[in-house]
């Protein structure tokens, strides 16, 4: 039995990134801090470059607004699939503490992630697509209580970060 070479190549661009972070403590005293944990996030990426090329050659690309709205429906999905929680709901309250939080200045995977998860809007359609993540965005910038807003999110990731940094420091 023979498989069709066309079948199984394909023309990708694949990314495989992954963030990683230590867990340490330090001692006072001077002597080396004692690794506890490294912490890894893998953000795996594919472009199937066929129909990229296809949309740019035909005057079909998608906009920026709706890259980021259908990246926005891809992460909702898997928060609802993985952890059984309103996916939407979960990120939007994320877009809403991220605009209360000024991680973009402190590391490289904050400034990707505000990067990445801020909505961008360059045109009527684009704000339409994005209607709700502008609204969580906007209430994060005024000091909204997100938790509040999407009370259908029962966890802040923000929080899970500052109770690790927490029980980081008592381990000093």
């Amino acid at each position: 039995m023979s498989v069709s070479p066309f079948v199984l190549s394909r023309p990708i661009y694949a990314l495989s990134n992954v963030l990683s972070t230590t867990l340490s403590t330090r001692d006072p005293e001077g002597a080396p801090d004692t690794l506890l944990a490294i912490i890894e996030f893998l953000v795996p990426v594919t472009i199937l470059l066929d129909n990229y090329l296809e949309q740019i050659y035909n005057g079909n690309g998608r906009s920026l607004g709706e890259e980021q709205a259908g990246a926005y429906a891809v992460l909702a999905g898997r928060l609802s699939a993985q952890f059984g929680v309103d996916g939407a709901a979960c990120l939007q309250r994320f877009v809403c503490e991220l605009q209360q939080r000024p991680i973009h200045g402190r590391t490289m995977a904050g400034r990707m992630l505000t990067m990445l998860l801020t909505p961008r809007v360059r045109s009527k359609r684009d704000a339409t697509l994005l209607t709700d993540y502008l609204a969580a965005g906007r209430l994060g910038q005024r000091g909204a209580y997100c938790d509040h807003h999407y009370a259908a999110c029962p966890f802040s990731a923000f929080h899970y970060f500052d109770d690790l940094r927490n029980a980081t420091a008592r381990l000093r």
